[in-house]
C-alpha cells in the first residue's frame, strides 16, 4: 500500500512537473516529509535517548528545509501537535537553530538585515509599478484562498485531482490517526492562508499551478492510505480519479507549458495584466495545455 501511494505522489500529482521547475519546494516537501517520519518514529520508540535524537534530527530537517525556503517554518505549528510535551518541543527546537541562524546571517550578508530575504524587493524590481508594503493583507484571504484550490488557473484539485481522494478518505483517516490528522491539517490550513495573504499567492503566472502548496502534497497523499473501494461505484470513481490525475501530470510534462502561456502573452498581454489568466476558464493553462 505504501510503495502504491508514492507511486501515485509521483506520477499523479503536480509535484512531478514541478520537480524539473528548478524552484525550491521540492526541497522544501521533502525536509518535511523526514521531520514527521523522525517524529513518528521518535513516539513509537522506547528508548528515552533514542526519542530525543529522533526529535532533534526531526528539527534539523526543518533547518535543512529552510535553507531551501524559509516558509519551511510554517510546518512547525503542525508539528508541534505530534509532540506530546514541552521538552520534546524544546529538543526540536534545538535542531531547528542552526538552521535559522544560517539563514540570519545569509539574510545579513545579502541585504543588510537578518529578517529580510530580499524577496518584497526582488518582486519590486520585477515590478516597478507594484505598489505594496509588507506584501500581506488578511482581508484578501477567503478569495485567494478559494482561488489557490480551486480557480482555472491555478486551482490545487484541478491539477492535482488526486488529493480529492484524500477529502473522501479524510473522514476514516482522521478516526485512525486523530493526531497525525490534526497536524496535516494544521500545516495544510497554515500554508494556504499565509500564502493567501500574499499579493504573490499564486507564485507567478508562469508556473504550473500553486507552486506554493507543493510542501503539503505528500502530507495530503498519506491519507490515502485509509482509502476505501469496495463498493463497485466508488471504485468506478477512484479509478476515474486516479487516470485524470495521472493523465493531467503527463501533459504537463510532455510539452513545455510555458509554450502555451508565452503564446498567450503575445496574443493577448492584457491576460496577464488583469489576471485573467488565473481565472478565466477558457484561458485555463490545463485546457492550453492539451491543445499543445
Amino acid at each position: 500500500k505504501a510503495f502504491i501511494i508514492s507511486g501515485l505522489f509521483a506520477f499523479g500529482t503536480f509535484s512531478l512537473p514541478h520537480s524539473t521547475d528548478g524552484y525550491g519546494h521540492p526541497f522544501e516537501a521533502i525536509f518535511i516529509l523526514l521531520s514527521f517520519l523522525f517524529i513518528i518514529n521518535a513516539s513509537h520508540e522506547a528508548d528515552t535517548s533514542k526519542s530525543k535524537i529522533y526529535i532533534i534530527l526531526a528539527g534539523s530537517f526543518i533547518g535543512i528545509g529552510i535553507l531551501f525556503r524559509i516558509t519551511t517554518l510554517l510546518a512547525i505549528p503542525g508539528i508541534l501537535i505530534l509532540l506530546a510535551s514541552r521538552r520534546a518541543s524544546s529538543y526540536l527546537l534545538l535542531g531547528i537553530i542552526p538552521g535559522i541562524i544560517l539563514v540570519a546571517w545569509y539574510n545579513w550578508i545579502k541585504t543588510g538585515s537578518p529578517f529580510d530575504t530580499g524577496y518584497l524587493l526582488a518582486w519590486q524590481v520585477a515590478n516597478p509599478n507594484l505598489a505594496i508594503q509588507t506584501g500581506f493583507n488578511i482581508y484578501d484571504i477567503p478569495a485567494n484562498a478559494t482561488s489557490l484550490w480551486i480557480s482555472p488557473g491555478k486551482g490545487m484539485l484541478l491539477f492535482s485531482p488526486l488529493l480529492l481522494l484524500s477529502l473522501i478518505a479524510w473522514p476514516s483517516f482522521m478516526r485512525k490517526n486523530p493526531r497525525l490528522s490534526a497536524s496535516i491539517a494544521t500545516v495544510s490550513l497554515t500554508y494556504t492562508f499565509f500564502y493567501a495573504a500574499n499579493f504573490a499567492w499564486h507564485g507567478s503566472p508562469w508556473c504550473w499551478g500553486p507552486r506554493y502548496l507543493v510542501p503539503i502534497v505528500p502530507l495530503l497523499i498519506i491519507v490515502l492510505c485509509e482509502l476505501n473501494i469496495r463498493s463497485n461505484k466508488k471504485r468506478l470513481l477512484v479509478f476515474s480519479i486516479l487516470i485524470i490525475s495521472i493523465l493531467t501530470q503527463m501533459l504537463a510534462i510532455s510539452v513545455d507549458y510555458r509554450r502555451y502561456l508565452i503564446t498567450i502573452y503575445e496574443n493577448t498581454p492584457s491576460a496577464f495584466e488583469s489576471n485573467d489568466i488565473l481565472y478565466e476558464p477558457s484561458l485555463s493553462p490545463l485546457l492550453g495545455q492539451t491543445r499543445a
